[in-house]
């Protein structure tokens, strides 16, 4: 009796552990029941307004912890149309919406006007491309920073506040740069090409250069026939500086115009380079006894004595003679261990390999092989192969052309031994 009552207390203990067990060890879950939003818009930073109230947020971001059911969002951002629509909330889960913006089409201008007129038209210190007088249109409300700028004018800036839709005429009298000088240039002879700074001005001597910003200036002077005058010259402010320039003559001289064959040969004058190449017009070659030297990548180079005539021009060609080295070709040969027969070629310059014709010991016809005018460089190894070794005297004939000089064709006969 007393263990039937130990054995029924046991039980119920072990029923009070399990139900303790599925108490704490297995809760039951919790389901989410808010949604949430999550708004962005082009252009961003638009402020979020919900049901009406600020949210203090501004795209893109996210608000937390609605309730199921629908709700009003406005957008705002400046210079945009306010846009509202309609997002609806489900439980446990994100409504996303990215919203594009209108832009509010202004019709505010600025007209603009200077004294004197043509000055380029800056906002911002970005050129818009006008000049006064022109306008300024499609303008939004907002602060605009203008600067006109007209050489030999100071630049001048101001800023206009435009109010929605608002049109304003500005006129702007600008003021005289006296940072400014002139510089007037003559020589003899007269005539001379005016160099400013390396910049060629289509102006020749005499004449005055106006409105220069005053500093150092570097000019150059050519006239045919003279020696080019190379001086610097300091313009000071509402001054003008006078320059005068006498050119010294080249000596008496012709004119020699040079070819050869093939062209692109560097032409030297009396051992100097002219920096010209064939064909091409030496002007202002000393009168009297010269010498023309024509120097060309694989030609031997040409020396012509030639007599120059004052204010005469006279015609001198060449034929340049191709320096490089006869075709040659080495030939060996190896066989392989089914008896086939393979011929190693190589040639001794860069060529264009056009075919070869073989000859096997005993026949009295060569094969031919094209290669098409393969491109073949110097010691490249080009294999010919045999399906049968044959003993006795092979005969080749190699065709192509050079790659160098003046690319002639070519033709080589070798002859190999095989045992």
């Amino acid at each position: 009796m007393r263990k039937l009552a130990l054995m029924n207390l046991l039980i119920l203990g072990l029923v009070l552990l399990i139900s303790c067990v599925d108490e704490y060890l297995l809760p039951e879950p919790t389901i989410e029941k808010n949604g949430k939003i999550f708004i962005d818009s082009n252009p961003q930073n638009a402020k979020i307004f919900l049901l009406g109230v600020d949210t203090k947020k501004v795209t893109p971001d996210s608000i937390a912890e609605l309730e199921s059911g629908d709700y009003e969002v406005l957008l705002k951002y400046d210079n945009y149309k306010d846009t509202t629509f309609i997002l609806s909330v489900f439980s446990g889960k994100t409504t996303q919406k990215t919203i594009e913006l209108q832009k509010i089409k202004y019709s505010g201008s600025i007209s603009l006007a200077s004294e004197p007129s043509d000055a380029e038209i800056f906002v911002s210190d970005t050129s818009t491309g006008k000049f006064t007088p022109d306008n300024l249109t499609n303008l939004d409300p907002g602060n605009y920073f203008i600067t006109l700028k007209l050489k030999n004018y100071k630049d001048t800036s101001y800023s206009v506040i435009l109010g929605e839709n608002e049109k304003t005429a500005i006129s702007i009298n600008l003021t005289k740069d006296n940072n400014f000088g002139n510089l007037f240039i003559d020589s003899e002879p007269q005539g001379a090409s005016i160099v400013l700074n390396g910049e060629l001005l289509n102006i020749y001597t005499p004449d005055t250069l106006k409105n220069l910003q005053s500093g150092d200036y570097n000019i150059i002077l050519s006239l045919e026939g003279y020696y080019d005058s190379t001086f610097a010259v300091h313009v000071f402010k509402q001054q003008t500086v006078d320059k005068f320039i006498r050119l010294r003559q080249l000596p008496p001289s012709g004119n020699v115009f040079v070819q050869s064959d093939p062209e692109g040969a560097e032409i030297l004058l009396n051992g100097l380079s002219t920096g010209k190449i064939t064909p091409d017009t030496l002007k202002f070659a000393p009168v009297g006894l010269n010498e023309i030297t024509l120097v060309l990548k694989d030609f031997a180079d040409t020396t012509l004595a030639i007599n120059v005539e004052q204010d005469q021009t006279i015609d001198v060609s060449a034929v340049l003679r191709d320096t490089t080295p006869p075709v040659t070709v080495a030939l060996s040969y190896n066989v392989n261990v089914s008896n086939q027969i393979f011929f190693n070629v190589a040639f001794n310059q860069d060529i264009r390999f056009e075919k070869v014709e073989v000859q096997k010991p005993g026949g009295s016809n060569f094969s031919t092989l094209n290669y098409n005018n393969q491109l073949v460089t110097a010691g490249t190894p080009i294999q010919i192969a045999f399906p049968e070794k044959i003993t006795g005297i092979w005969l080749f004939n190699f065709y192509g052309s050079k790659v160098d000089g003046r690319g002639d064709g070519f033709w080589v006969g070798e002859s190999i031994k095989v045992e």
